[in-house]
């Protein structure tokens, strides 16, 4: 760590200065920003639809309740202010659960969070730039083990409720059960298909939209009101606040401890609870514009379609307005230079050379660039896939081998040095993972595009057993690994698999249609294409996997059987070559 920093002239030389130049700097940036906002007389409020009817109020806890979520928490050894870490908890926990409950118990009946566990402890950690600037350090918060005990306890609870009375928006796939980043991008691209695959195919226009700071903004006041619209009311409301209000974090910096400050906004960093208010928080925005809303957590996508381009960016710009509007009234900031739009254009229509001249789409009187062909940028990063407008994922597989390239370059040096187990490990956590990650947007994509990544884990896997000029199909059969392609059927295999049980989100009800109740195969509609690139959308692919299943597979009443048993075919079919 520097010796010294500087921020706005000021320079901070010892230890003591430093660590509170840090704790100023992070307990300062939300409320910074949301000075800047200009509301323009709206408020949050106007925008919440009918409010929910139900209640919710928190359940008694009990010595094996509070076990259960001891026992599903991580034993790390780090620890917040008051040094105890969760390892130590679970250590004594048979000593001191009787009195934990007891306590939690009474913050419920109370609506009242022990100061104590309010208490953050953070650490700055360096992420780039200039060393000596507190703006290119992100905070990481130690939390009390007694509060993520407690706050566990609390978003079970909430989960259950919001699962239950569905009020959570359905495109939204951040911090959910079950809902991760591949179901936010088989959204997207479920979206342009649909717009697609239209008697008159449709043009369709997406915004990527960045926020700053989402998190570190969140205002108290208007969270509280969007807690009871929901249906937190009463004393549940009253811990709510408590929870937020009053909190106060020191920053450690090497060793020495900042002056304690109160954070004035934004949901805890480091928190159990933190995710999930924000959740709420942000709930209301799809239901403000006309827009198909695509969230994960605060990345938040706009899509709209139009049969053409001057009435698309018409109605996109007036939205984009009424988005505006719920961003200022709830005292988000968006990053417009950041904020991109892609135009996704129908086989038989192809976007004018002229077009960014023509039309254009604005934020708060400034410009919104587009990416795509004939633009500066010709990708734009998307919960970490590069997605460009011809959906070609040219981009992304370049991505992919690059790192491939540098798993193989690191399973040579070391193939004669650590033992096999050892090299497998590796292999799955630098080859395997960035291969899987997405793979069912881009898997169906045209084979030479996938070409690089087959040779490259070929490549991979003859080091894993040092056989240069073995048969690879015998090497992937030895390992237990499944080649790129298998890993995409596996991946589509089981999405379907979920999909006929009802167990994907619900936003995928219409994905794909289950053949009548009479037919026994248990297969899906593949509907008729009138372009080639349509058989390379999920929406077409991964059905035509499950289809070519055979029965046995296909009648599984076990998830996990099922997943077994369609290794195993896949291997039998390695070894039969």
């Amino acid at each position: 760590m520097p010796s010294f920093f500087s921020q706005d002239g000021k320079f901070f030389n010892s230890p003591v200065e430093i660590a509170n130049g840090f704790n100023n700097f992070f307990v300062n940036v939300g409320p910074s920003l949301a000075k800047k906002i200009k509301t323009n007389g709206n408020n949050s409020g106007d925008f919440l639809k009918n409010p929910t009817e139900s209640v919710f109020t928190f359940n008694y806890v009990t010595d094996s309740l509070l076990d259960e979520v001891v026992k599903n928490l991580k034993s790390k050894t780090s620890a917040g202010w008051d040094g105890i870490s969760m390892k130590l908890v679970k250590m004594i926990l048979p000593s001191i659960s009787h009195v934990l409950c007891h306590l939690f118990n009474l913050s419920f009946q109370s609506g009242y969070v022990p100061y104590q566990m309010k208490i953050s402890k953070v650490i700055p950690i360096f992420k780039k730039g200039d060393e000596k600037d507190f703006n290119n350090y992100r905070p990481i918060s130690l939390l009390s083990s007694f509060s993520k005990i407690l706050e566990k306890l609390v978003a079970r609870q909430m989960y259950k409720y919001l699962d239950k009375y569905q009020i959570l928006y359905d495109n939204q796939f951040g911090f959910r059960k079950s809902q991760n980043t591949d179901h936010a991008v088989l959204k997207l691209l479920d979206n342009i298909y649909t717009s697609f695959n239209q008697p008159d195919p449709h043009y369709n226009l997406t915004v990527f939209l960045d926020l700053k700071k989402a998190f570190d903004t969140i205002n108290f006041e208007i969270l509280s009101t969007k807690l009871d619209h929901y249906g937190f009311r009463g004393i549940t409301n009253i811990w709510f606040c408590n929870y937020l209000y009053g909190r106060t974090q020191i920053v450690n910096y090497n060793g020495t401890d900042s002056d304690p400050l109160e954070s004035l906004c934004g949901v805890p960093q480091g928190s159990v609870l933190g995710p999930l208010l924000f959740l709420l928080y942000i709930n209301d925005l799809p239901s403000s514009v006309r827009f198909e809303s695509i969230l994960f957590a605060d990345d938040t996508t706009f899509q709209i379609s139009a049969d053409n381009l001057i009435d698309l960016y018409s109605i996109t710009n007036i939205e984009l307005k009424k988005a505006h509007q719920w961003f200022n009234s709830n005292l988000l900031t968006l990053h417009v230079q950041k904020t991109n739009l892609m135009i996704f254009a129908p086989p038989n229509k192809k976007l004018q050379n002229n077009i960014d001249q023509e039309l254009s789409l604005s934020l708060d009187g400034e410009k919104i660039d587009r990416v795509g062909t004939g633009c500066q940028n010709n990708h734009v990063k998307f919960v970490g896939l590069s997605i460009d407008d011809k959906l070609s994922w040219e981009v992304h597989i370049k991505n992919i081998c690059r790192k491939l390239s540098f798993c193989q370059f690191t399973l040579s040096r070391i193939k004669h040095i650590v033992p096999s187990c050892a090299k497998l490990k590796i292999y799955n956590s630098l080859c395997k993972s960035y291969m899987e990650y997405g793979i069912m947007a881009f898997g169906a994509t045209y084979a030479y595009r996938k070409a690089p990544i087959i040779r490259i884990q070929k490549k991979c896997v003859r080091v894993l057993m040092n056989h240069v000029h073995e048969t690879t199909d015998k090497v992937f059969s030895s390992l237990h690994i499944l080649k790129f392609n298998d890993l995409y059927k596996y991946a589509a295999c089981k999405f379907m698999y979920q999909h006929l049980h009802g167990k994907t989100p619900t936003c995928f009800r219409n994905f794909a249609t289950h053949l009548s109740n009479e037919n026994r195969t248990n297969s899906f509609f593949l509907p008729q294409v009138k372009y080639a690139i349509f058989k390379h959308f999920p929406n077409y692919s991964l059905p035509k996997f499950w289809n070519d299943l055979g029965l046995g597979l296909k009648l599984c009443d076990s998830f996990k059987t099922f997943k077994m048993l369609l290794k195993k075919e896949i291997f039998q079919q390695y070894g039969s070559v």
